[in-house]
């Protein structure tokens, strides 16, 4: 017989938690940022022949910055990068809604 049922049902509540944090510590981030990693994860994956292969645009922004867009027609999603002379360039998928992929 268990004694304090509630104290379990908190613990089994808790597992999904704990295991998102030890993901997180394991791949050096902070729990809230875990999704955002994971899905950039995917879209490397997903879109990884695409950025040797794909056109690139370039325009230039403001003080100096520099964006890149490089567009995967298999998938639709958008490779972009940017930065400026003195930042590292800054790397981000962006994926394309659903309905666009399955035209």
């Amino acid at each position: 017989m268990i004694l304090y049922p509630t104290l379990l049902l908190s613990l089994i509540g808790a597992v999904p938690t704990v295991v998102k944090e030890i993901k997180a510590w394991h791949l050096g981030v902070e729990a809230a940022k875990l999704p955002l990693i994971q899905e950039q994860d995917e879209l490397w994956k997903r879109n990884l022949d695409c950025v040797t292969q794909a056109a690139s645009w370039e325009v230039d922004g403001p003080k100096r910055m520099t964006v890149k867009v490089t567009l995967c027609k298999s998938t639709g999603d958008a490779l972009l990068r940017y930065f400026r002379n003195d930042w590292q360039p800054t790397y981000r998928w962006v994926r394309a809604p659903e309905k666009w992929a399955k035209e």
